[in-house]
């Protein structure tokens, strides 16, 4: 397999930064595991190494780590699970799955920050229609405010 020379966006504070167009070309969030492993900044850290930084089996690495979807015996081989995600990310030097899964909402940074600001307008518009039309409409959350209360309750952090 040819080796690709590609530059990353260095960051000082947290792992490095992917070119669009390369994340483009990962096609599943295996393949973004895969790449992401490939590209580590350490290039001599084994598995054994990952799952010291990370907390994972070692048992259930080999699976997050093989590009193939489904075993010899036909069987689905185990996803990485997000909660192992930013430990990921920071043992290997790089971004990519955060990259991809961010990339299949389809939402650009600014779109994202747009949603934020527009929460508290769609609250009172809302409102305002309930009163005028006399009808039960709940205040929509914009898309980022529900997914860090969803992510706060399902992983017990603070938000």
């Amino acid at each position: 397999m040819p080796i690709l020379k590609i530059t990353l966006m260095p960051r000082s504070d947290a792992p490095a930064v992917a070119p669009a167009s390369l994340i483009a070309l990962i096609k599943s969030y295996r393949g973004a595991i895969c790449v992401s492993w490939q590209m580590r900044t350490i290039s001599n850290m084994t598995k054994a190494g990952l799952c010291e930084r990370t907390g994972m089996r070692a048992s259930h690495l080999s699976d997050y780590l093989n590009d193939q979807e489904f075993d010899r015996r036909g069987r689905e081989l185990r996803d990485m699970p997000a909660k192992y995600l930013p430990a990921f990310e920071q043992a290997v030097g790089n971004s990519f799955a955060s990259q991809w899964l961010a990339s299949q909402s389809q939402l650009t940074i600014l779109e994202a920050q747009i949603a934020e600001q527009r929460a508290p307008q769609d609250r009172s518009i809302s409102v305002q229609f309930r009163r005028r039309h006399e009808i039960d409409v709940t205040p929509r959350l914009s898309l980022l405010g529900a997914a860090r209360k969803f992510i706060a309750r399902k992983f017990k952090v603070l938000a």
